[in-house]
């Protein structure tokens, strides 16, 4: 194919020059001249053709590997980067358990912290009472009972698990307090008994309940206020609770809420010093007193 070609480009060239050329131009060229020239001509394109075609195959070449380079590096960096990730979220995840593990050790060590806090305050409260003796336990009871006067009596239930007697000195509502207390009752519970004919009067006899009517009303020394002091003696309960009464009303409007009361009262190893107690009571309605 290349002769082929060869033997196409010389017949070519040959008939350009004999063009160019004629045979009775004064300037005679031989046919042999014209061939050598030709084939110089034919040598050097074949030459450039060659060249070229070697240059676009090592830059073809060179591009592939170069894509192939290429194709390598961003392989390579692709895999890079998601090792980096898998790095990144690997940090992550340990920190968030070093995050979740200091957060763990910080609440054992403010509940161990609030533990010790506790335990001081109840060795301190036992070398409390070891030196005064133990407080009165009071507790706010039912039944709440309205009076006539809008008043409402509570019974607060009171124990002295001491060997001596204590004396009651002050009983007050906590500052702020929408109530107001008033002390100094008569009063008198219902009671209630069963009488029975004789069976030899009657022998179909059957029993009658009889009840009397208990009664609430202010004493001759009924005083009133936010706080107020009394002085009441309370023996060693020996299992038989005292108890304590004392009226509470609304001092603005009708409310139902809790009380708050904080009785203060003698020690039982040391009376000159004083000791304090609060009690509370259940939701009640309240009425503004009168």
């Amino acid at each position: 194919m290349f002769a082929m070609t060869e033997r196409v480009v010389i017949a070519c060239l040959e008939k350009m020059f004999m063009k160019k050329y004629p045979p009775n131009d004064s300037k005679k060229v031989g046919r042999g001249k014209m061939q050598e020239w030709i084939k110089i001509f034919l040598t050097g394109f074949v030459s450039f053709a060659v060249s070229l075609s070697v240059a676009l195959i090592l830059r073809n070449k060179d591009r592939k590997e170069a894509t192939k380079i290429r194709k390598d590096d961003l392989e390579k960096a692709a895999k890079k980067r998601e090792e980096d990730r898998e790095w990144i979220s690997k940090q992550f995840a340990e920190s968030q358990e070093q995050t979740t593990a200091l957060k763990e050790q910080a609440i054992s060590t403010k509940d161990l912290a609030k533990w010790s806090e506790e335990h001081i305050k109840i060795l301190l409260d036992n070398k409390r009472v070891q030196d005064l003796g133990p407080p009165l336990s009071i507790y706010a009871t039912g039944p709440h009972l309205p009076t006539k006067d809008k008043w409402t009596l509570l019974f607060l239930k009171v124990e002295n698990n001491a060997q001596t007697v204590v004396h009651i000195l002050n009983i007050k509502l906590k500052d702020g307090s929408r109530f107001i207390l008033g002390y100094g009752i008569i009063y008198k519970p219902e009671t209630r008994w069963q009488q029975m004919q004789s069976p030899y009067v009657n022998p179909d006899a059957k029993p009658t309940s009889h009840k009397s009517r208990g009664f609430c009303d202010k004493a001759k020394n009924f005083r009133t206020g936010p706080e107020i002091d009394v002085n009441i003696s309370v023996a060693p309960s020996e299992g038989k609770p005292s108890r304590i009464l004392i009226f509470v009303a609304a001092r603005e409007e009708d409310i139902k809420d809790q009380v708050t009361l904080i009785i203060t009262h003698t020690s039982p190893l040391q009376p000159e010093t004083k000791m304090t107690v609060t009690t509370q009571t259940s939701l009640i309605d309240f009425k503004k007193v009168d």
